[in-house]
């Protein structure tokens, strides 16, 4: 009887070990170049052989997690600009890294040049990141680039504690490299704070989300007709008659310095000659008699005015708060307005053209020596064209200087006729990248249009004009996640983008499209993002002339000269083999992003679980049964 009731609890010790091993092993989920979803998607991702698998756990997202010697060699203030985006992705995302600093993968960092001062325009973003478990590597040519890098490396943590936090399973990120740079230089998004007032904090919110698509231009108008929100008075009170609006000089600076540390140009605008009925209320002996809108630009006294409010604009862009070193632009840029002028609000072309000359002029030839006293440094004027080249040809002219940059929103037509003089251009063609039409202009039809191959085309922007009904909680579910479309139209500019945005990948606990994963991640900035149900519900159609691609060959990671490689943690027989999933180095393709890794189930750590479980039980139930044996015989 003895024998029998042991026999029963031995066979429920063998069952119960085997179901509850099983029911409460860890799957393992392996990312890959297949299945990793990165806004803007890089140039080129490919999972390469011969490197071991990193575990998701080693991911150290600090500066102690690069190699120190490496981080030395940067300049002071490169180290700050990097410390800081580590700093706020990291809180942002809200990574918990291992308590053992000592597991962490190393990370070595390659840079090509060292500078605190760069330019927009002039300067490459470009970098290269090897992914794997004995150490990783970010190369870069400046510090944007790392910067870039930095911000790919913390959308691929994202995606992994995601799962890990919500899923409850293992992650194993294959080796992986990736090549990335962008299309365009100028990536931008414009806001108007004029028609209604946007509160510091909202746009701070949208300065963050901007960082997260990796956009480096934000344009802000700031005046129009419906008000002038800057006030003057603290800076030169016995010049300024502007005092009622709550924009000073020292928010406006500090909106300047909190682009500048996440890599973006702060574009302040104010427009004239027209747009500018706000200005009477300070000074109505300037307007335009007949055309209460427009500055007279054929009297004096207007052009002292304007004069002094630019020099406001040079002085801010010239100051800085901190003094520790800090990254800043060599060149910066100031939109000089010009839209919309109506030809009955002046004697003749000759008034217009004087006074664009002496504006234009005035921003080139002073705004760099009042902002830094840098006769090196410029400030760049940038133009509302359209009217400009379509209606006054100014083009090639003496009023329109070679260093202004074009801005162009009417059509296409408009678009073509002015890319005929060369001058540097910025695409913000209003059907559809003005976004304040969120049925009409969907995410997809944003995603459609793509700007001109055209060597004058140094980018473009997309436009949120507001309303006195707006909210700013309206206006950030309005711009997000639609002016991410047009970031990576900007950066990656992929010729066929439906797999792009439609492609499901492994985030939390399923799989969730990439504009889907996208717009969690605005939300995390603290910025209001909605899909609005109005969004188109089919695709657009594309031409069917994409390229296949080119020969692409995985290059050989730089080298440690200083550090021995730590060795992996992976248990090799719980990871996936990257031959498995992996594009060889040989491939002729680069791996469409439409077709992504399936979720690995981990199946195989659950029959390991499964197999140790069975030795496990049946090494107990035969001492058991010695133990029965010796009662039964004494």
């Amino acid at each position: 009887m003895l024998k029998l009731l042991l026999s029963v609890i031995c066979f429920l010790c063998l069952t119960s070990g085997v179901l509850i091993t099983t029911s409460t092993a860890a799957t393992t989920v392996t990312l890959d170049a297949n299945n990793l979803s990165i806004w803007p998607q890089p140039q080129i991702i490919k999972n390469y052989e011969n490197k071991p698998s990193l575990e998701f756990t080693r991911i150290c997202f600090n500066v102690s997690s690069f190699i120190s010697s490496d981080w030395n060699n940067l300049a002071e203030c490169e180290r700050n600009f990097l410390s800081n985006a580590l700093n706020r992705l990291s809180t942002r995302y809200q990574f918990i890294g291992p308590s053992n600093s000592s597991s962490c993968v190393k990370f070595s960092l390659k840079k090509e040049t060292s500078s605190c001062k760069i330019s927009l325009l002039n300067s490459s973003e470009k970098y290269e990141m090897w992914l794997n478990g004995n150490y990783s590597t970010i190369k870069a040519e400046n510090v944007f680039g790392t910067l870039r890098a930095i911000q790919t490396l913390a959308q691929i943590i994202d995606q992994a504690y995601s799962i890990v936090k919500n899923a409850k399973s293992q992650v194993i990120i294959s080796s992986i490299y990736i090549q990335d740079y962008p299309f365009y230089n100028y990536r931008g998004l414009m806001l108007d704070t004029a028609r209604h007032f946007i509160a510091v904090d909202s746009l701070k919110r949208h300065i963050d989300s901007m960082e997260e698509v990796k956009m480096n231009a934000f344009h802000l108008h700031i005046t129009d007709d419906e008000s002038f929100p800057i006030n003057m008075t603290k800076y030169s009170p016995s010049t300024y008659k502007f005092n009622g609006g709550p924009l000073t000089f020292e928010i406006l600076r500090d909106l300047n310095e909190y682009c500048a540390d996440r890599g973006i140009q702060f574009i302040p605008e104010i427009d004239t000659p027209s747009h500018s009925q706000s200005w009477s209320t300070y000074y109505p002996s300037i307007m335009y008699p007949s055309c209460t809108n427009h500055l007279d630009m054929g009297k004096q006294e207007t052009y002292q005015v304007v004069a002094n409010v630019y020099q406001f604009l040079f002085k801010l862009l010239g100051s800085w708060t901190q003094t520790i070193p800090r990254i800043k632009f060599t060149n910066q840029f100031l939109h000089a307005g010009f839209d919309e002028i109506d030809g009955n609000c002046y004697s003749n072309d000759a008034t217009l053209k004087k006074y664009q000359t002496f504006v234009l002029n005035n921003i080139l030839q002073n705004g760099s020596l009042i902002a830094s006293g840098d006769s090196t440094d410029k400030i760049l004027p940038i133009v509302w064209a359209d009217d400009l080249i379509t209606d006054y040809q100014l083009g090639n002219t003496s009023a329109l200087p070679r260093d202004t940059i074009l801005q162009i929103w009417r059509n296409d037509a408009t678009l073509t006729e002015t890319l005929k003089y060369y001058y540097k251009t910025i695409v913000s063609i209003s059907e559809p990248w003005y976004i304040d039409a969120p049925c009409s202009r969907t995410f997809e039809k944003i995603y459609q249009y793509k700007p001109p191959a055209h060597p004058s085309v140094i980018g473009g922007s997309t436009c949120m004009w507001t309303s006195s009904g707006d909210t700013d909680n309206d206006l950030e579910e309005y711009v997000w996640p639609r002016a991410a479309a047009v970031a990576e139209r900007l950066w990656t500019n992929p010729c066929n983008p439906i797999t792009f945005w439609n492609a499901s990948f492994p985030y939390n606990t399923q799989k969730l499209s990439r504009k889907t994963i996208l717009t969690n991640r605005i939300v995390k900035t603290g910025t209001a993002a909605q899909t609005y149900a109005c969004s188109s519900t089919t695709n657009p159609t594309f031409s069917s002339n994409c390229t296949s691609g080119v020969t692409f060959t995985v290059p050989a990671q730089p080298s440690l000269d200083s550090v021995t490689p730590q060795q992996s943690t992976v248990n090799p027989s719980t990871s996936t083999p990257t031959a498995t999933s992996s594009v060889s180095p040989k491939s002729s393709t680069k791996t469409p992003v439409g077709k992504s890794q399936s979720m690995n189930t981990g199946s195989s750590t659950t029959r390991l679980s499964q197999a140790n479980s069975v030795k496990i039980s049946l090494i107990l139930f035969v001492v058991i049964l010695a133990i029965a044996s010796w009662y039964t015989t004494h």
